[in-house]
């Protein structure tokens, strides 16, 4: 597996100092080394910003991300969050509402990325173990820990056996991404439900919000879709009488 290299994905979002809660802006999408992502942002309340690198095509499962978000402030580039993620995953930080973030109103966000190599989902641990045997089992000098522990586990597997684990670990990513995306709102991440504000409702543009979420970016009896921004019109209609997706609730 070869390792993508090092990236950094920005967006400037145009006249936003002053947005509502929970109206989303996101940027252009990006490809930076087989990883396709763009930079998503709303204010959560008066007081606090939530912004997300969401990846549209996560490569294969052994990888990580260390992501630092940076705002180029008033004074100079600031860092204001860093996370450390699995590749499925989406990374999310919060930052406060500060005038110092907003140059002429506008919002700049940089998103510092550098992948990194898992074993099965768990970091190689930096640990000197001897090798005793000529079957790939092994002792430590200390005590293990579990990611160790796994470790040898894979170890002690046969060439063959390693390869059909590592087939499998390759493609159920794929379809847990995908079966989490058809039962959970991309908006607040949450999953779907039979009743309330999370039954998902499809909007004129074929895209599916939960209902929760249509009411948060409803303005002037219309919702603007926050993926491709066509807009729903709600004249004559009530946010209750969105159809519902179904498909969704049936998966």
């Amino acid at each position: 597996m070869v390792r993508p290299g090092k990236f950094m994905i920005s967006h400037t979002f145009l006249d936003v100092e002053h947005s509502k809660p929970y109206y989303y802006y996101m940027g252009p999408n990006k490809t930076f080394n087989g990883i396709r992502c763009y930079i998503r942002c709303h204010k959560r309340k008066e007081s606090k910003w939530e912004c997300h690198l969401y990846l549209l095509e996560p490569p294969l499962s052994l990888l990580g991300l260390k992501i630092e978000f940076k705002i180029q402030a008033k004074n100079g580039v600031e860092t204001v969050g860093t996370t450390d993620i699995r590749i499925q995953d989406i990374s999310r930080i919060y930052f406060g509402d500060d005038p110092k973030y907003f140059v002429d109103g506008n919002l700049t966000i940089e998103c510092h990325v550098e992948p990194y190599e898992t074993n099965d989902r768990i970091m190689k641990p930096q640990t000197t173990i001897e090798n005793k045997t000529e079957i790939g089992l092994h002792n430590q000098k200390s005590q293990l820990t579990n990611e160790e522990k796994e470790l040898q586990t894979a170890i002690s597997l046969s060439k063959k056996e390693f390869e059909e684990a590592m087939a499998k670990e390759q493609q159920n990513p794929k379809q847990q991404q995908k079966k989490k995306e058809n039962l959970s709102c991309n908006i607040c991440l949450l999953e779907y439900g039979e009743e309330g504000d999370r039954t998902p409702r499809v909007l004129d543009c074929g895209h599916t919000l939960c209902l929760g979420c249509c009411k948060q970016i409803v303005q002037l009896n219309q919702i603007q879709c926050p993926f491709c921004r066509v807009v729903t019109q709600l004249t004559g209609r009530a946010i209750y009488n969105l159809p519902k997706n179904y498909l969704a609730l049936s998966l």
